[in-house]
């Protein structure tokens, strides 16, 4: 076996199967070949520019069939995020959210994405849903590597306006601490 004794990890560049989350999957082929987009190799015409920006969009696509998160802007939120077992690392990442690399640490390294190990386990705690600004809007998470994306791993966090009526209970009324 040439690959014995390798000090190389062999990445992929394309996933051959679907990956889920929390057992869901949303491969964006399904999403694409709306587009008439069924390879990497195929060409996106000139009408299908615009529509095709929206791939990850609600209102265009509907919400994904993995996990919708809500949170009011500017609450804090804490994703536990494990790793199931491959030989492939994975990075997790949410768009426009950073968080401390060891959140107890003062003066800790600030990431936007983080690697997980096959079979790692990340406490990711996020300080303000909608970053620094408190923006709502939908934000992806996901496996930041594009082909892990591409077959189904990521999802959307909903940052609602935090006067919006939803069903989110806060934190506090769950603890019973009252603050």
């Amino acid at each position: 076996d040439p690959d014995i004794g390798l000090f190389v990890m062999p990445y992929d560049t394309d996933v051959n199967k679907l990956v889920g989350v929390n057992y869901r999957v949303e491969p964006l082929s399904v999403r694409l070949a709306r587009l008439g987009l069924l390879t990497d190799a195929d060409e996106i015409s000139p009408e299908m520019i615009e529509l095709s920006t929206a791939i990850y969009d609600p209102d265009t696509f509907g919400d994904p069939s993995t996990d919708v998160f809500e949170a009011h802007a500017g609450d804090p939120i804490r994703f536990r995020v494990v790793s199931g077992y491959s030989e492939q690392n994975q990075v997790f990442s949410v768009e426009a959210h950073s968080w401390g690399l060891t959140p107890t640490l003062e003066g800790t390294d600030v990431v936007s994405s983080r690697y997980l190990t096959p079979g790692g386990v990340l406490n990711v705690e996020i300080e303000a849903a909608g970053g620094p600004q408190h923006r709502p809007g939908d934000y992806m998470w996901g496996n930041h590597r594009l082909p892990y994306q591409k077959a189904g791993q990521w999802g959307l966090m909903r940052v609602l306006d935090p006067n919006e009526t939803t069903d989110l209970v806060p934190l506090d009324e769950l603890s019973g601490s009252g603050g």
